[in-house]
């Protein structure tokens, strides 16, 4: 299975659980002429993705103020393992399920891809004059 970046819910997710699962049918066009929507949505999970989730439920709750978020951090692994038992509606992960789950709890979960985490290797300057290039199989036994 390719690589899932971003494990169960994201941003996408988020807002459609507030639009759809806090109670209302309405689309978010119809709830400028007045329809509410209410409810909670919790979240948890990677700390990388945490600013963007943060950012997204404040701009939700900008246009539905009556609709309670509460976002946690705490790891992917947290975040996949509480929304695999249903403790949260939204587990936020930049690792795959299947790295932090047990195969068939992974398979229960659905992803959406949200975003892509990158990263780059800087070393100081001493070390820079010595080594000139890294593989990515080097780099990851770097951890």
């Amino acid at each position: 299975m390719k690589l899932k970046k971003v494990a169960c819910l994201g941003l996408a997710a988020m807002v459609a659980l507030g639009a759809l699962g806090c109670g209302s049918d309405n689309k978010a066009a119809d709830n400028k002429a007045g329809s509410k929507v209410t409810g909670s949505v919790t979240g948890s999970g990677s700390s990388a993705l945490l600013p963007l989730a943060k950012d997204a439920a404040s701009k939700f709750k900008a246009i539905n103020p009556d609709v309670s978020i509460t976002l946690n951090g705490g790891g992917s692994g947290t975040g996949l393992k509480q929304v695999a038992d249903g403790s949260v509606n939204i587990g936020n992960s930049d690792v795959p399920a299947e790295s932090k789950l047990k195969p068939e709890v992974a398979k229960g979960l659905v992803d959406h891809k949200v975003c892509v985490v990158t990263m780059a290797p800087v070393i100081n300057k001493d070390l820079a004059a010595k080594v000139k290039s890294l593989t990515k199989a080097q780099l990851t036994l770097l951890r």
